[in-house]
């Protein structure tokens, strides 16, 4: 028989969203979006970006340049229907965020 603490553990598991970083891609929920000059800008929850990323101030953002319209299309079109679980590709770029060259959606 389960015990209450149990029961309580395992719902808190089942509700709460996944995170899987490596060196070049981060696995999560898409939560914020912006835009900037040289492209799209998204953060994952918890504003976590792959080990080998910049994140001065922890703020997680990850860009999707400018020139790669349909990526940023895929992003976009995901982002508003709710689908915000994806795997992002990264290269470091030495600047203050990594530059994303993969968004693969979950299913």
């Amino acid at each position: 028989m389960f015990k209450p603490q149990y029961i309580l553990i395992i719902l808190l598991i089942l509700q709460s969203s996944y995170i899987y970083a490596a060196e070049t891609y981060i696995s999560g929920d898409v939560y914020d979006i912006s835009s900037a000059e040289a492209g799209l800008l998204i953060r994952i929850k918890g504003n976590e970006v792959p080990t080998k990323c910049q994140n001065p101030g922890g703020f997680g953002w990850m860009l999707i340049s400018e020139e790669n319209k349909t990526m940023i299309s895929v992003a976009l079109a995901m982002f508003t229907q709710g689908k915000t679980g994806a795997t992002i590709y990264t290269v470091n770029t030495g600047a203050s965020f990594c530059k994303v060259i993969q968004y693969d959606p979950d299913n």
